[in-house]
């Protein structure tokens, strides 16, 4: 049978049991799914077990993750698997530190017109909350280093990480960055958001600072965050 025939008969297969994925038959399909060659069908058993939390499979997940790691650029293109894999064992609240910590550190150089190019920011942010979640020891030095990561996306997810973790000793991290800046006005936005969650006492005189920024979008974003309706 041609790859891509095998391939839409196992997402047919996955999408028949979608409705009633803990029926003994969703149960095997779904074990069968997250064992797949193919990171798309693993991707989609992984959606289907967190869409209907089913914790029985936590340690399929966790094998499958592992098995994308492995010559990850040829078996699990763009971190498709690795993403919603990671994604459900955060809704699932899973709390072994090491896959998480394998996450949010993974690079993933793929080629694309002109290059390479990594497609594993996404994942990077997902293991960060997934870190925050179950209070990881060391939490802060990772998102620290996840703060100063080379792709935008992975900075916004560290920004709302730190956020998220309700730690007071997160603000000094978000202060930083505001004054030394981002390229991307996305990233200072969650800043803002952040600083006025964790401290927003002393956050709002900061965030003003901003109202008079040379760049335009920063200014904009001070103001919205200025508004009463974020303090």
């Amino acid at each position: 049978m041609p790859k891509s025939q095998k391939l839409e008969e196992t997402l047919s297969i996955l999408a028949r049991i979608r409705r009633h994925p803990t029926s003994e038959e969703g149960m095997i399909i779904l074990r069968q799914g997250l064992k797949s060659k193919y990171s798309i069908a693993v991707a989609q058993a992984a959606k289907i077990v967190g869409e209907s939390t089913i914790t029985e499979l936590v340690s399929d997940l966790v094998e499958a993750f592992a098995r994308m790691m492995v010559k990850p650029t040829q078996v699990d293109q763009n971190c498709l698997a690795k993403k919603e894999i990671a994604q459900t064992l955060y809704h699932l609240e899973y709390s072994d530190e090491n896959l998480f910590l394998q996450g949010i550190r993974h690079i993933q150089m793929e080629p694309v017109w002109g290059g390479v190019e990594d497609t594993a920011a996404h994942l990077r942010g997902i293991c960060a909350l997934g870190l925050v979640r179950m209070n990881y020891s060391d939490v802060m030095n990772e998102l620290a280093d996840l703060l100063a990561d080379p792709k935008p996306e992975a900075r916004v997810a560290a920004a709302k990480a730190i956020a998220y973790t309700g730690n007071p000793q997160g603000v000094p991290l978000l202060r930083l960055k505001t004054r030394i800046g981002d390229q991307a006005p996305q990233v200072i936005s969650e800043c803002f958001s952040g600083l006025l969650q964790l401290a927003p006492a002393d956050s709002l005189a900061i965030v003003a600072g901003f109202l008079f920024d040379p760049k335009e979008q920063i200014c904009e974003l001070a103001a919205k965050y200025c508004n009463a309706d974020y303090v």
